[in-house]
């Protein structure tokens, strides 16, 4: 985990000081003009997700819950946050780099609060999966 984790940092600095002369440089980029808000849609509609998937969670096909890995669970997030708040965003007249940033903000919120509710419970997946086993 340690070789991992400094690869990413000596990627991360590498990308950095690659990168330095293209900021620098005087010329316009461009996203220069580009601006992303997320609004109150992302956050609701996060909380939504995040109450969707705890319901689902609870719904069984016979003997087996529909969520019952973390990876399903992801995917739900995925579906329902990014993809809902995606196509609200371009239907609304957003440009299409604003909207994917947005979905991605809905789906990273509906799996926070996922994770804060599981915490406050003392039942976190980060606490749990130390050995493995989830």
């Amino acid at each position: 985990m340690r070789v991992l984790l400094r690869a990413f940092v000596v990627f991360a600095v590498a990308l950095v000081v690659l990168g330095l002369p293209a900021l620098a440089a005087a010329e316009p980029l461009p996203w220069d003009e580009l601006e992303i808000a997320i609004g109150p849609v992302v956050l609701v509609w996060g909380a939504v997700v995040a109450a969707v998937v705890q319901l689902l969670k609870h719904v069984y096909f016979g003997d087996k819950p529909l969520l019952d890995t973390p990876g399903k669970i992801w995917a739900a997030n995925l579906l329902l946050g990014g993809v809902g708040v995606f196509l609200y965003e371009v239907l609304s007249g957003k440009d299409f780099l604003a909207a994917l940033v947005a979905a991605g903000a809905a789906v990273l919120t509906a799996s926070g609060i996922f994770e804060g509710v599981k915490t406050a419970a003392g039942k976190s997946s980060v606490a749990n999966n130390h050995n493995g086993t989830g």
